[in-house]
């Protein structure tokens, strides 16, 4: 049969008394069960069973059919939704050199076109993104559901993230003044009636009173509805100095900007925004859509040299170092030496370009750490990581830090694929951790117990599970305009970063790393 209408669903108002309801849209006669039934009554919606609440027959040619209640009386008053939910599957088995199974085939189409229509039609009551957005810069995954909260854009504009419910917080506050309120003519009620407790009924009616005038004002000055990050990145949407929310239109068909605030300066972020001539601008005492801040990473060896690249690289402090005993020993820590730990003569090649590295190693079996504390805007993903020796499975050196070690190292991630110098295919093993131990070492960090401390002694790599890769962001300062990536912000150097930013304006650029290169695995770790 032809499919030649996009209707999937009708409605159709209950009274209890009513038991039959012919629908007109496109089924398959031979799966009744496809078509599905929902009750809305008094703004709560159920679903219908088959067999048990209701029948299906559909015509013979596909063209509609008729729902049958069993217990029209049972079902409340309201209206019915009859849809169609086509099972989405493929049966037909097609043998070589037989006749053409024409009806099979048309079948099978309509099966596919109901799919389609059906897959349509939901989109459309789907909230989506514009057409113009681009999809890698945000996360639209919602959070899980919290009891007395909303859920909006962070102050970043890229990922969705819960709230307190205003609300609910505004009908906390009210149902306060309300309470009050009362409280203050009980009072008024008991100085009239009595007049040797008329001092002190009319102090307590006062002072109700006030509370009530403070609690009324606490509720008139919460928005009814929770404030959103509009317009992506830039974080805020105006309109003639007021900040905007994303909200349902009045006619329910689709969702409009509302103003939330009209005032000259709003702080969001711990930035200062001032209003002039119809724009919203970051003032010049803040930072323009970036905030920077400080990171630490660290690295270590367990070996007799290793080349190390820190991290933070050119925006980098003096990096601090520690060892794992206090034994006298052949200890190594230098930016670069012609000899290892153990007195011989150094293997590692030099290296031609600009790099924050450290040339460290030990004699005994321990192990020589160094951390660095540096200026970043740091994304979310965070880099352990691993030189693993391929015969004895131990770990020979390690590198933690919120950012990829090329990061203010030439800040390419292909030229700088680890931090590793003394890396050799035939003998060792390179390993990105997955991020999923962070949430059982956090707890554990103490100021003695660094993360690549705990790493290095609590715990094993887990070979037993081989995890999925999931694509990871680098966050890049580009003072010069010529590193790779997508311009997400641009910021003013605040005067704390010019020590290591030399430019007064600076770009922050994401990119992503898609895929690993071949000789970097990706593994879990456990705690031993």
């Amino acid at each position: 049969m032809a499919v030649s209408s996009t209707t999937r669903k009708q409605q159709f108002t209950l009274n209890q008394v009513t038991d039959e309801f012919d629908f007109t849209f496109r089924a398959l006669p031979d799966v009744p069960t496809d078509i599905k039934s929902q009750v809305t009554t008094n703004g709560t919606t159920y679903s219908l069973v088959y067999t048990t609440d209701y029948t299906v027959s559909v015509e013979s040619d596909g063209n509609g059919g008729t729902l049958t209640l069993v217990n029209a009386a049972a079902v409340s008053k309201g209206t019915i939704t009859v849809y169609r939910e086509t099972t989405n599957t493929q049966t037909s088995d097609y043998d070589d050199y037989n006749q053409f199974p024409s009806d099979t085939l048309e079948e099978d189409l309509d099966i596919r076109t109901f799919v389609s229509q059906e897959a349509a039609e939901d989109v459309v009551r789907a909230f989506k993104l514009s057409v113009t957005q681009d999809t890698s810069l945000v996360d639209t995954t919602i959070p899980p559901p919290s009891g007395t909260k909303t859920f909006g854009w962070n102050s970043a504009g890229d990922a969705i993230i819960n709230y307190d419910n205003p609300g609910v917080v505004s009908a906390i506050a009210t149902a306060a003044a309300t309470a009050a309120s009362t409280s203050a003519s009980e009072a008024d009620s008991h100085a009239t009636t009595s007049s040797d407790y008329a001092t002190a009924s009319s102090s307590s009616a006062t002072t109700s009173a006030s509370e009530a005038t403070t609690a009324l004002a606490a509720a008139a000055s919460i928005p009814s509805t929770p404030f959103s990050i509009a317009n992506g990145g830039t974080g805020i949407a105006t309109t003639g100095g007021s900040l905007q929310v994303l909200r349902m239109k009045s006619d329910v068909t689709g969702l409009e900007y509302g103003t939330v605030v009209t005032q000259s300066t709003v702080a969001v972020d711990d930035v200062t925004i001032a209003y002039s001539s119809g724009t919203l601008t970051v003032k010049d005492s803040g930072i323009s859509q970036a905030k920077l801040k400080t990171s630490q990473g660290e690295v270590s060896a367990t070996a007799t040299e290793e080349r190390l690249t820190l991290p933070g690289g050119e925006y980098g402090f003096f990096p601090q170092s520690k060892m794992s005993t206090t034994d006298a020993g052949n200890w190594l820590i230098a930016i670069a030496s012609p000899f290892k730990a153990d007195g011989g003569a150094s293997g590692l090649a030099g290296y031609t370009t600009y790099a924050t590295k450290l040339h460290m190693g030990e004699n005994n079996g321990d192990t020589i750490y160094a951390q660095q504390r540096y200026v970043t805007a740091s994304g979310r993903d965070h880099w352990i990581f691993l030189l693993v020796d391929k015969t004895t499975k131990q770990i020979i050196s390690s590198y933690q830090a919120p950012d990829h070690p090329c990061y203010g190292n030439g800040g390419d991630e292909i030229e700088i694929p680890h931090p590793f110098g003394s890396y050799d295919p035939s003998k060792h093993e390179i390993v990105i951790v997955d991020n999923s131990i962070l949430a059982e070492l956090s707890p554990l960090i103490t100021r003695k117990n660094s993360l690549l401390t705990l790493i290095n002694n609590a715990c094993l790599l887990d070979d037993s599970k081989r995890p999925k890769y999931q694509p990871r962001e680098i966050i890049e300062i580009d003072e010069y305009g010529d590193m790779r990536g997508d311009v997400i912000a641009t910021g003013k150097t605040p005067d704390w970063a010019k020590i290591k930013i030399m430019k007064d304006e600076f770009e922050l650029k994401r990119r992503m790393v898609e895929t690993l290169p071949d000789n970097i695995f990706y593994k879990k770790m456990r705690l031993k």
